[in-house]
Formats: C-alpha cells, sequence, structure tokens
C-alpha cells in the first residue's frame, strides 16, 4: 500500500509538472517552448514515472474522433488498466444548473445513483474500487473516447489535462468544466493500481492497444 500511495503521488506531481504546457497535436515535449495533447500528456506521465513500459501511439489525425467510432484511444487504457468508480455520492459540483435539479442543487449527475453505471464492473457494488489521485479519466466526445486527462483530487473530483480550447495543460474540477461535466461525455475512470491486475498484464501489452490522438 506504502509503494502504491508513493507511485500515485509520483503520478500527480508529473502531471502537474506539464501544467502551462501549448496544446499541440501529437507532441510530448514538456515546457511553455513545447506542446502536448491530451493522449500523448498521458502517455509521457505513465512511462516517465516508470509505471508503463515505453511505446509511442503516433501518428493521429487532429479530427479522427470525428468519423471513427472505434474505440482507439481507450486501447492502451485498456490494456493498462482496469475500470473504477466513483463513490457513492456519484455527482461532481457544476457552475451551472442542471435538468431537473432544485434552484440549491447544482450538482448535475454523471451517474445515476440508483441505477448501475453505464458500462457495470463484473464486481458487487460494494467491492468495486474507487477514483483515487492518479488514476485516469476518459470521456466521449465526437463518436468514441477521445480525450483524457490524470485525476490529482478525488473530492471534488479534479484532473491535470491538455485542453485545446485552453490550449495548454491545465489542472481543473470537472464540475467547473461545462464541457466535460455533460452528461454525453460519459465520464469514465480507469487505474493502474486495480485489483485482479496482475504486473504482467500492465507491463507485458506495451506493443498492445494504440492510441489515435485527443479530441481536445
Amino acid at each position: 500500500m506504502a509503494d502504491e500511495a508513493a507511485q500515485r503521488a509520483a503520478i500527480v506531481r508529473e502531471a502537474r509538472s506539464w501544467i502551462g504546457t501549448p496544446y499541440h497535436n501529437c507532441a510530448d515535449v514538456k515546457g511553455r517552448n513545447g506542446g502536448v495533447d491530451c493522449g500523448m500528456l498521458l502517455v509521457r506521465v505513465f512511462v516517465d514515472t516508470g509505471l508503463v513500459a515505453p511505446f509511442d501511439p503516433r501518428p493521429y489525425p487532429p479530427d479522427w474522433h470525428l468519423h471513427r467510432s472505434e474505440e482507439k484511444y481507450l486501447g492502451f487504457v485498456f490494456d493498462r488498466t482496469r475500470e473504477v468508480f466513483l463513490r457513492t455520492a456519484s455527482r461532481v459540483p457544476s457552475p451551472q444548473r442542471g435538468e431537473g435539479q432544485d434552484e440549491g442543487d447544482r450538482t448535475p449527475q454523471i451517474f445515476s445513483e440508483t441505477s448501475e453505471p453505464p458500462h457495470p464492473d463484473p464486481l458487487p457494488s460494494g467491492e468495486r474500487e474507487q477514483v483515487q489521485p492518479g488514476d485516469v479519466a476518459v470521456f466521449r466526445f465526437g463518436r468514441c473516447y477521445s480525450h483524457g486527462g490524470v485525476v490529482t483530487a478525488a473530492a471534488p473530483l479534479t484532473i491535470v489535462h491538455a485542453y485545446k480550447p485552453a490550449r495548454c495543460v491545465v489542472e481543473e474540477p470537472i464540475g467547473q468544466n461545462p464541457e466535460l461535466a455533460d452528461l454525453r461525455r460519459a465520464a469514465r475512470f480507469f487505474s493502474h493500481w486495480a485489483r485482479r491486475f496482475d504486473r504482467a498484464e500492465r507491463f507485458g501489452s506495451a506493443g498492445g492497444g494504440k492510441a489515435r490522438g485527443a479530441e481536445s
């Protein structure tokens, strides 16, 4: 557990060290004179901390997600992690009022609190692992999942991501970004440390699934 805590902290530190790096499709150079997109940010953070064997999913077009439904972006995420879930209060704070909310309730649901997540986990709900700092958040844009970031805080749910509208890498609570908090983004979360996923599986597929870029 101590090793996991140290690894998670290293992932968060590395992700934050990219803040301010300009957004640039297919790039992976840290700093204000460099550039990175959301997919390569994930690659660099996990590879440069030594948790994932080196791999390079490039090249990929910046608009692939608008024309294809194949979940290529999720390829390297699935190959190296296991899905985890938000805690029981499956909401994130938002500055905007959601449909069906009371005037005083400005927290739109990512998942229904009374139903299963859109991609159910085989474990009983009480045994599911929960989102923690160092995990990966992914979002659906266009026809498939095509944007992601590193979770840096669980409450409020906060990520570091290379965000095209911001033109750089930023850290922000998901609920303060109406685009990411939108139910249509169908946010999903994945962890390198999730149970029933052994070390050989994590490191043995470095040449496996390929990411193909980032929406934003």
